[in-house]
C-alpha cells in the first residue's frame, strides 16, 4: 500500500494520481510500513476557511447600524445569524482541520453563501456600519476558501519550486 505525500491519503499501486487532492502517484507516492500511519498535516485551506469563519462570527459584536452617535450591535437583529453560521463554521473547522474533505468544503461554503446573503441585505441600509461590511468581506474570503477546497481539499496554496 502506498500513500501520497501531499495529502496522506492511501493509493492503490495501480492509480496513476491520488483520488484525494490529484498528485502524480508515481512521483509523489511512498510506501509506509503496516504499523506507520499516513502523515496528518494541516490543510492551509482549512486555515483559511476557520479564519474567515471566525470573522464572521466575530463581526456580530460590531456595530451593524450606526447613526450620529447611536450604534446598535449585530447581536441585536440579524448579526445573530452570522454569529451562529460564523461559530458552526469554525467549530467544523476546528474540528477537521488535519482531516479535511469535500464533504467539509461544500457545507463550509453553504454556511458561507448564508453570511454572505445576511451581510449583503444590510449593506445598502442607510445607517449601515463597519460590522455589516467586515461580515461581507470576511463571507467572501471565507466563500473563496470553501471553493477551493472543493476543487482540491488537500491541495497546498501555492506551488513550491
Amino acid at each position: 500500500m502506498a500513500y501520497c505525500r501531499e495529502c496522506g491519503a492511501s493509493i492503490d499501486e495501480a492509480v496513476k494520481f491520488c483520488p484525494e487532492c490529484g498528485t502524480p502517484a508515481g512521483v509523489q507516492t511512498a510506501a509506509l510500513p503496516d504499523e506507520a500511519s499516513p502523515p496528518a498535516r494541516v490543510s492551509p485551506t482549512a486555515v483559511a476557511v476557520l479564519v474567515a469563519s471566525l470573522v464572521v462570527a466575530m463581526a456580530a459584536f460590531l456595530p451593524w447600524e450606526s447613526l450620529f452617535i447611536i450604534s446598535v450591535a449585530g447581536t441585536k437583529g440579524d448579526g445573530m445569524i452570522t454569529l451562529v453560521v460564523g461559530a458552526i463554521g469554525a467549530g467544523l473547522a476546528g474540528i477537521f482541520i488535519k482531516r479535511a474533505s469535500r464533504v467539509l468544503f461544500v457545507g463550509e461554503w453553504l454556511l458561507a453563501v448564508l453570511a454572505l446573503v445576511v451581510g449583503a441585505y444590510h449593506v445598502n441600509d442607510q445607517a449601515a456600519a463597519e460590522g455589516i461590511f467586515v461580515t461581507v468581506v470576511a463571507s467572501l474570503v471565507w466563500l473563496l476558501a470553501a471553493t477551493r477546497g472543493i476543487a482540491r481539499p488537500h491541495g497546498k496554496l501555492h506551488q513550491e519550486s
